[in-house]
């Protein structure tokens, strides 16, 4: 993708291009396309600082696949993700945070309500000295995950919480390996989530735990969103033990191989178990830590 096609990407989604300034940075050989407004959001130096600290770690790890990619820097709530176009990411931070979103915030990550994006952060990121150049880190290495794991170099449906929970934890297994780098814990959004998981939603008897396949009949009763707390919280518990259980450079190896295999298709938790089921004693390693998360 060229730059024309990545700002024709983001006019597709109803983006004015021509309200942003658009800025240029290469990093690694992929060039970043940098949407951001003066006094609205964070600035593009402090997102291509946080590129700088991440990208070259992120292509030691799975080579160059990216040849560019967009990010745009608007006013929406806290958070970030991926736009709904291949290779495009979001960054999201505004003054205003309707009581409808915060209480959203809330059920995804238990923080109480705050009116602006810099009242989380000074609030939730304070331990960290400095609290906006901390979630920022936070935000750009996990949304940058997503090049490679879902939305950009593979792909997803991200409709399919039977599906989308593979590459969505295998981002953030990825992504904390770069923010332990600079920081301590997991970082307040993700630990959050998966503190959700393991001290309410998954003593709760009423709460299907599967990640293929769950019945979701009762989530809404008890106010879970499957989508951040399994998906994003459990899945990475699992990925990352499951990292540990059969040795880092042979997890890592495996997942590479998959990138290779599957550029442009659905990476699929399914195929990284057929890549394993031939070797008998990764499969019971793996077969055992499935049970011991509950998986399927």
């Amino acid at each position: 993708m060229d730059t024309n096609d990545i700002l024709n990407s983001f006019k597709k989604l109803a983006i004015n291009t021509q309200e942003y300034t658009v800025t240029m940075h290469h990093c690694q050989d992929t060039k970043f396309v940098i949407l951001s407004r003066e006094n609205v959001g964070f600035g593009k130096e402090k997102i291509i600082k946080a590129i700088e600290k991440s990208w070259p770690i992120y292509v030691s790890l799975f080579g160059n696949k990216v040849s560019s990619a967009g990010i745009c820097d608007f006013k929406a709530p806290i958070g970030g993700g991926p736009l709904g176009e291949p290779f495009l990411i979001g960054l999201y931070s505004t003054n205003d945070i309707s009581t409808e979103v915060q209480r959203f915030i809330k059920s995804v990550t238990g923080w109480e309500e705050h009116s602006s994006t810099f009242e989380y952060l000074n609030t939730y990121y304070a331990e960290y000295g400095n609290p906006i150049e901390a979630y920022i880190d936070d935000v750009v290495f996990h949304e940058l995950g997503h090049l490679f794991f879902g939305f950009g170099v593979t792909h997803t449906d991200f409709e399919n919480i039977s599906e989308s929970w593979f590459p969505l934890g295998l981002g953030i297994t990825y992504d904390r390996i770069i923010w332990q780098k600079y920081y301590t814990g997991y970082g307040p959004i993700i630990s959050s989530m998966v503190n959700l998981w393991r001290e309410i939603y998954s003593k709760n008897k009423n709460i299907d735990q599967k990640l293929i396949n769950p019945n979701i009949s009762n989530d809404k009763e008890f106010g879970l969103d499957r989508l951040q707390v399994y998906s994003h919280g459990k899945s990475f518990c699992f990925l990352n033990k499951l990292r540990e259980v059969i040795g880092y450079e042979i997890f890592d190896k495996i997942v590479n191989c998959l990138i290779q295999e599957n550029s442009s298709l659905h990476l699929t938790y399914q195929k990284f178990r057929t890549s394993i089921d031939s070797d008998q004693t990764l499969k019971k390693l793996l077969d055992k830590t499935e049970q011991e998360y509950e998986i399927k």
